[in-house]
């Protein structure tokens, strides 16, 4: 995995799980800072090419830009993928959109470009991507037994082990969001309608797994709406199988993904 190292306090090497993670730097200053980093991220991957079969890229981005550059003519696949919130054309100056054109052509040359979301498939041919190019992987995880209700008990005494806070009797309903809080996922209109739920159901739980920007907006809106226990945010987990078991619902509250 090679990432950005945005503070210089970080180490540049580390672990998780099996996989070895570089962090190359990247300066504070976002202008000259990328150019840095977009260089040091072409130097590494030509260094390190005969490692690798593949490389596969989040975002059709500058990363990806520098990416197809770097590998060209190495015969090196480069697979790219598209998120939902992928602005294809959002660039505002004038000078923007001949960049974006220009990371956009380049990234049209890749093997293949994956998406989860129908609506960004479509989005993808229509601004002029090889249709025989574009893939629809569905987003999903698959357990590695069925689901049964003594598995489920054990995997809600597993997570109450861990956080006291996710205890949660067999009765009790439980629906689970997994992923960045982030304004891409409606999760603010999530909290509002769960009290509606709540009023209904008080013994359901609606569990927010995951970290980011809304983070302290979420808070404020279970506060305001007296949700205390009834919506927990506890966080991120290495290992999500406990939680998909103990769960009765997986919901994915966004207006862009399908």
């Amino acid at each position: 995995i090679v990432t950005a190292r945005f503070d210089s306090r970080w180490p540049s090497e580390v672990g998780f799980r099996e996989m070895a993670v570089h962090r190359l730097p990247f300066p504070q200053r976002f202008g000259w800072g990328t150019m840095r980093y977009m260089i040091a991220l072409s130097r590494w991957l030509r260094c390190n090419q005969p490692d690798f079969d593949l490389v596969y890229v989040s975002h059709l981005s500058l990363e990806a830009h520098a990416t197809m550059g770097a590998l060209q003519g190495s015969g090196l696949p480069v697979v790219l993928r598209a998120e939902p919130d992928e602005p294809l054309d959002s660039a505002s100056s004038h000078r923007r959109r001949r960049l974006a054109r220009r990371v956009m052509r380049r990234c049209q040359l890749a093997a293949a470009v994956v998406t989860s979301s129908h609506a960004t498939k479509e989005r993808l041919l229509e601004a002029g991507f090889p249709a025989d190019r574009v893939q629809l992987i569905p987003a999903g995880v698959e357990l590695t037994a069925p689901r049964t209700q003594n598995g489920q008990l054990a995997a809600r005494a597993a997570l109450a082990g861990v956080n006291e806070d996710l205890r949660v009797g067999l009765n009790m309903p439980v629906v689970t969001f997994i992923g960045p809080l982030q304004p891409l996922y409606e999760l603010t209109h999530l909290v509002s309608a769960w009290h509606r739920v709540s009023q209904q159901h008080p013994h359901a739980r609606l569990w927010l797994i995951g970290d980011g920007a809304q983070r302290e907006r979420l808070y404020r809106s279970i506060r305001d709406t007296d949700l205390f226990g009834r919506v927990l945010m506890p966080g991120t987990f290495d290992d999500l199988e406990d939680v998909l078991r103990a769960s009765d619902l997986l919901i994915v509250p966004s207006a862009a993904v399908d």
